[in-house]
This record gives C-alpha cells, sequence and structure tokens, in this order.
C-alpha cells in the first residue's frame, strides 16, 4: 500500500526531522526505513547484535518523536502514518521475543526484543547454550 500525503504534511514533518535528527526525511522515507528493518527481521537478520542495536536506533527510533508531536498529530494525514508504523510494529513483535535480562525499557520496547530468525553472524554472537537457559531460541537462516 502506497503511503500519500500532503506537501504540507511533508514540509512539518521534514522541518522536524530537521530540527531533531538534522537529516531532513520524509513520512515515507521514515516508514520505508522501518519496514526494511522488518523485512530484514523476517528474513533472517544477517548481521551481529551491535548492528542490530544501531539499525533499531536509527530506524525505530525516531518514529516514536513523530507519532506524537502536537504539530504532526494536527494533520489528518498523520493517522495513516500511525496506522503504517503501528502495523510494522505488530509484525516486529511477531518476529521478535522478548530478551527477559535485558533491563525493560517500556518507553522504547524495541530494544528488548532479539529476532527469532538470523543470519549466521547474529546467532554465532549468543553462545546457543546461553539463549536456553533464559528461554529463547532463534532460528538460524543460512543464506549462504
Amino acid at each position: 500500500m502506497e503511503f500519500e500525503y500532503s506537501n504540507e504534511y511533508a514540509r512539518a514533518f521534514g522541518d522536524l526531522a530537521e530540527r531533531l535528527f538534522r537529516v531532513r526525511f520524509f513520512p515515507k522515507e521514515a516508514v520505508e526505513g522501518w519496514r526494511w528493518l522488518v523485512n530484514e527481521v523476517k528474513n533472517g537478520y544477517d548481521d551481529v547484535p551491535p548492528e542490530y542495536d544501531n539499525d533499531l536506533d536509527t530506524t525505530r527510533d525516531p518514529l516514536d518523536t513523530f507519532l506524537v508531536d502536537d504539530t504532526l498529530n494536527n494533520f489528518p494525514d498523520h493517522e495513516t502514518f500511525k496506522q503504517f508504523i503501528q502495523q510494522l510494529d505488530r509484525e516486529f513483535k511477531e518476529l521478535t521475543q522478548v530478551h527477559p535480562k535485558w533491563e525493560q525499557d517500556r518507553r522504547k520496547w524495541w530494544n528488548n526484543r532479539v529476532p527469532k530468525y538470523a543470519g549466521r553472524e547474529y546467532v554465532e554472537f549468543f553462545h546457543s547454550d546461553e539463549l536456553k537457559k533464559i528461554g529463547l531460541s532463534i532460528t538460524l537462516i543460512d543464506k549462504q
């Protein structure tokens, strides 16, 4: 489904992004960034956990700021943006599992989740025996 929005909404979104993150980007780019990472997780995240954390920091973290911004919430287009993010959040939750030993940060729930499917680099970073002890299992997706 394509995300269409007004020029006024795009301008307000871009202004906020530039002011807060020093990079001008727009709603479609924000949605596509999160969609990309959700798809990476779906297909077996194929990098080390510190890179996964970085990907979450750069794709999902900023979305929280946009979701609650008072100015953006005045635009009817923002409801559609929120729906896209909520759908991707649901998909992400289905594809991940809560790591019980990581401190719970209720505001950034996505940082406490581990992919259910991952490539060799991600899986080998953890010791599978350690994962089993805490009730986690990551299915290896070998992309070779």
